[in-house]
């Protein structure tokens, strides 16, 4: 996994508890969308730093179906998330991963509505395991597309360092 300063986060880090105290369960609301993520620990007692940018990972990779596409009522949504689809296929200048983008349709990511880069994750309640998913707007076709803005730190917040 790469740093939005091209440096690697190490295995070591990524093998961290994701949060203090360590959890072995929670669930991550998507801000723009219906979708709630879900993440078990993997490996072990407690949930991993390289557990939650799998399962996010995951989830916004999940292609939509036509009645999830007609979950959202605005035109606008339906507008701005079919302009991300179209971008997020033609950004590819292989025609074989151009083609196979296109062929698997609408995912989740592209109902953030552009919002895409990744900022961290914030616990939203009083109970420890129901988290938010924070990302920031970069204009369509960008070429900062969910990348890590800095090196996360355990806590009950995951923040980002510059």
């Amino acid at each position: 996994m790469i740093t939005r300063n091209h440096r690697h986060i190490s295995f070591q880090t990524l093998c961290e508890p994701a949060t203090s105290p360590p959890l072995g369960f929670m669930t991550i609301q998507t801000p723009y969308s219906p979708w709630t993520i879900k993440i078990h620990a993997f490996l072990g007692p407690y949930i991993t730093l390289e557990d939650i940018f799998c399962a996010i990972y995951r989830s916004l990779r999940t292609s939509i179906t036509l009645s999830e596409f007609y979950w959202f009522s605005s035109q606008s949504s339906h507008s701005y998330a079919t302009r991300a689809y179209k971008q997020r296929y033609r950004r590819h200048s292989s025609s074989r991963v151009y083609e196979e983008e296109k062929r698997h349709g609408m995912k989740r990511v592209d109902f953030l509505l552009g919002h895409s880069s990744f900022l961290g994750i914030s616990n939203t309640c009083c109970q420890l395991n129901k988290w938010q998913l924070n990302v920031h707007r970069w204009p369509i076709g960008s070429t900062k597309v969910f990348r890590l803005r800095g090196i996360l730190r355990r806590s009950n917040h995951l923040p980002v360092t510059s």
